[in-house]
């Protein structure tokens, strides 16, 4: 429907070509505006921003923006999935795992990270925080591959994620770093923005550690 405008609840609807959302026809329930819908059921909107893939940015970046890639990361319900975006709130409080997702994040880097507690329990605000973290070394170090807990490491080339230095803590490796916490790396997903949709997809795989 594509509306340009709020407008106000009493507007008079001016059929095909109203613009003003709380006028329009509702897409899901023809033959009642936006606002008929909502008025009974006690609801107001109270602005609305529409976005479309390669529109220019508004004038507030001077580029054209589209989406090249996505990712759909799913995990058993006893899994915690820990996300990074360099250049969000580095100091965002962890998030318990049945709690509503966080708004979206803009960065250039990104990353998500698919844990498992040893007990199957969600993980405690400590082991997020660490997930978190292992999040933000996806970003910084960038793995191409899982591997595996009991993977040797092979210096400042090293590419598998267990076998890796930890970011945040030089001289133990990432595996070394989450076996004494109960802690397990099921995948990973890394961004880039601007990197080409038929390179590598930068993912764990289906290896597991």
């Amino acid at each position: 429907m594509a509306p340009l405008a709020l407008g106000r609840a009493e507007d008079e609807p001016r059929g095909e070509a109203e613009t003003r959302l709380l006028a329009q026809d509702f897409l899901l329930a023809p033959g009642a505006t936006v606002a008929q819908l909502l008025r009974p059921r006690g609801l107001a909107v109270l602005d609305f921003v529409r976005f479309r893939c390669g529109e220019e940015a508004g004038g507030k970046l001077g580029e054209n923006m589209a989406l090249r890639r996505a990712a759909w990361l799913a995990v058993p319900r006893d899994c915690h999935i820990a996300w990074y975006v360099h250049g969000s709130p580095p100091d965002a409080p962890p998030r318990h795992p049945t709690a509503p997702p966080p708004p979206p994040a803009l960065g250039k880097y990104g990353a998500l990270v698919a844990c498992r507690t040893a007990d199957g329990a969600p993980p405690s605000p400590a082991a997020a925080a660490l997930c978190r973290q292992l999040a933000q070394h996806v970003v910084g170090m960038a793995p191409l591959a899982l591997g595996r807990a009991e993977d040797e490491p092979r210096g400042e080339a090293e590419t598998r994620l267990l076998a890796q230095d930890f970011l945040l803590a030089p001289g133990a490796t990432v595996a070394q770093l989450l076996r004494p916490r109960g802690l397990a790396v099921l995948d990973f997903v890394r961004f880039r923005c601007g990197e080409e949709a038929g390179g590598g997809h930068e993912a764990g795989g289906a290896a597991r550690g």
